[in-house]
Formats: C-alpha cells, sequence, structure tokens
C-alpha cells in the first residue's frame, strides 16, 4: 500500500466528479480540466504556484516514493 501527504485543493468527494468533467469538459495541454470547477479558491493559488506538490517532495526525500515512476491515476484515463 502506497501512501503519499496531500494538500487539498479541492472540494471534499470532487474526485466522484472526475469523469463526468472529462467527458463534458475534456483537458487543456497541460493535462488538466477545463473550467475545472472542484478547486477552492486556495486551491487554484496553490495549484498555480505548485505548492500543492511540496508534500510530494517530502515523501519523496523521505524515501517513500520514487522520483521517477509512473504517476497514480484515476481508472478512466
Amino acid at each position: 500500500m502506497l501512501r503519499t501527504h496531500k494538500v487539498r485543493s479541492m472540494y471534499p468527494f470532487s474526485e466522484f466528479l472526475q469523469k463526468q468533467i472529462f467527458d463534458a469538459n475534456g483537458l487543456v495541454g497541460t493535462g488538466k480540466f477545463k473550467n475545472d470547477f472542484r478547486l477552492t479558491e486556495y486551491g487554484k493559488f496553490l495549484r498555480k504556484h505548485w505548492i500543492d506538490e511540496l508534500p510530494q517532495i517530502y515523501d519523496w526525500l523521505h524515501g517513500d516514493i520514487k522520483l521517477v515512476g509512473m504517476r497514480a491515476t484515476s481508472p478512466h484515463f
């Protein structure tokens, strides 16, 4: 079992809307959803400045995850 630290940038239970948003809006060039309303106000800031990735850097430094490898994705991707 893989455990990682995360910063919540979306409203709770947003992951259950992921397939519907993908089907309705598609993705932009960076692989993120267009018009993603699930982000909180501070979540937009965190993602814009890559602050939401800091916990994963901690996990890498701690040896819990590797720098190179597959990124966990949702089943419909």
